[in-house]
C-alpha cells in the first residue's frame, strides 16, 4: 500500500526481475536502448514491501532481453548478456565490485538454414528451477555486421 520513492528512476524495458527466496533482495535488469542495460539491485523487507539500499549499474550489451536470477542459497546474483554471464554476491561489503565473469558466449552457432543464414546461439533470459538450478534460455540470433536481429 502506497507509493515510495526510490533513490533514482528505474528505467522500463525488456528485462527481467527477480525476488530471492529468502525475501531479502529485489534486483531487475532492463535493457531500453540496444547497446545499454541497467541493473538495479535492493534489499527487499517482505513485511513492509519497502526497498532499500538501492545499487545500479550500467552495463554495455547488444541485447533486449537479459537475463537475471538469484542462487537458491540467495547469495548469488547471476546476470546474463547476449555474450556474458556475470555473477555478483549480494553478501559483499562492495556488491557491484564483486563482479566476476562466470561464462562466455562459445562462439557456437546453428547450421546453416537454406537460405544460407547462420544463427549465433547466445545468451538470454534465467530462471531458478525447482530443482535449485539455474537454466537459461538461449538466443538465436542472426548478425548482419553490426546489426542483431533476434
Amino acid at each position: 500500500m502506497g507509493i515510495q520513492k526510490l533513490d533514482s528512476a528505474l528505467i522500463d524495458g525488456l528485462g527481467q526481475a527477480v525476488y530471492s527466496n529468502d525475501g531479502k533482495y529485489y534486483c531487475s535488469l532492463t535493457s531500453k536502448i540496444i547497446g545499454l542495460t541497467d541493473l538495479y539491485i535492493f534489499n527487499f523487507d517482505r513485511t513492509t514491501g519497502l526497498l532499500s539500499n538501492q545499487l545500479s549499474e550500467i552495463l554495455l550489451d547488444t541485447c533486449f532481453t537479459p537475463g537475471v536470477a538469484i542462487s537458491p542459497n540467495n547469495r548469488f546474483l547471476y546476470l546474463s548478456l547476449l555474450d556474458n554471464i556475470y555473477q555478483y554476491d549480494l553478501q559483499a561489503s562492495d556488491v557491484l565490485a564483486s563482479k566476476t565473469l562466470v561464462a562466455t558466449y562459445d562462439g557456437y552457432t546453428s547450421p546453416k538454414t537454406i537460405s544460407g543464414f547462420e544463427f549465433w546461439c547466445t545468451f538470454g533470459p534465467l530462471a531458478l528451477g525447482p530443482d535449485g538450478r539455474i537454466y537459461i534460455w538461449f538466443r538465436s540470433i542472426y548478425r548482419d555486421g553490426c546489426n542483431t536481429v533476434s
